[in-house]
């Protein structure tokens, strides 16, 4: 590694530390981390609680109908069930052998993996819909351009909202994993924290593809006002393209599926199943579109006169 490469990974840190103490600043990371946790954890509490009424109420009809209290519990037991399979992998749209074991022992990780598919994208759109309109709208960029490339601030400041988004989605696994521990007899804990590794593992690379197109779109944007509209309708759109394959399978709407392969949220089914290679393949994927939205922003924000 040249002097030359030294310097720019040493512009792009310091320009990542400074991005992470300005959010830090304007308490939006809190914001978003609390966000973050009202809803994981009263979806998670809410799923724990529907199916133990599920099991109770299943328990008070076997036991009126003279079952032996032995083989009630074993009976009743909803995790692991052929129907909890089928039900979960009709929402996951795979088949119920090709789900990971560990989204089926426990209450907790499927909830959390499901909610965070869904909330996320927009949590990182709150932290990040101005990364980039700010500084060009303030015209600060211009004196930021006479010391470092436009490019470097570009991934400077990618890597700030990277290492925050790593940060809370750790913070929350840890906090979510206490919560399950605390729940006596609903799951087991060892279960619970590898199927929440994988969660977080599989998340990281799902949040910087997200976190690339809103990159991607504050450098489309003219002003600030109007940025996190136009991040709203981008995440919106590609959402739209993702549900294509509900098309009808004839005539000029069997062409319009295809546009759910342009979707990030086309691969997130992949982050459920079992194996490696599957998922492997759906995280490249995921990856792909994270770097193809990040250079997007660059040559964006490098061709725009400021």
């Amino acid at each position: 590694m040249n002097e030359r490469s030294i310097s720019s990974l040493t512009q792009i840190w310091h320009v990542a530390v400074h991005e992470i103490l300005t959010l830090l600043r304007s308490r939006r990371v809190l914001a978003v981390l609390i966000l973050y946790l009202i809803f994981a954890v009263l979806g998670s509490l809410g799923y724990v609680a529907a199916l133990e009424q599920i099991e109770q109420q299943m328990r008070e009809v076997l036991l009126a109908g003279g079952t032996p209290p032995d083989q009630v519990s074993t009976t009743t037991s909803i995790l692991g069930s052929d129907a909890y399979k089928k039900i979960l992998a009709f929402f996951v749209g795979a088949k119920p052998d090709q789900l990971a074991s560990v989204f089926l022992e426990s209450p907790f990780v499927p909830v959390i993996l499901g909610a965070s598919l869904m909330l996320l994208p927009y949590l990182v759109l709150l932290l990040g819909y101005d990364l980039v309109i700010t500084e060009v709208e303030s015209r600060s960029i211009c004196y930021v351009a006479l010391r470092i490339s436009r490019s470097t601030l570009i991934l400077g400041k990618y890597l700030a909202h990277a290492l925050i988004f790593c940060g809370l989605t750790a913070v929350c696994s840890i906090m979510l994993l206490l919560l399950a521990m605390r729940l006596s007899g609903v799951t087991d804990q060892i279960t619970t924290a590898t199927g929440l590794l994988r969660v977080w593992v599989s998340l990281i690379p799902y949040g910087l593809c997200y976190l690339g197109m809103i990159v991607l779109s504050s450098t489309l944007v003219e002003k600030r006002r109007s940025a996190l509209t136009f991040a709203v309708v981008v995440l919106f759109v590609f959402q739209l393209m993702a549900w294509a394959h509900h098309l009808p399978n004839e005539g000029v709407w069997q062409w319009l599926q295809y546009l759910r392969w342009l979707s990030p949220s086309t691969y997130t089914d992949g982050l459920w199943l079992a194996g490696v290679v599957e998922p492997l393949i759906h995280v490249g994927a995921l990856t792909a579109f994270a770097l193809l939205f990040t250079v997007a922003a660059i040559f964006r924000l490098n061709r725009r006169d400021l």
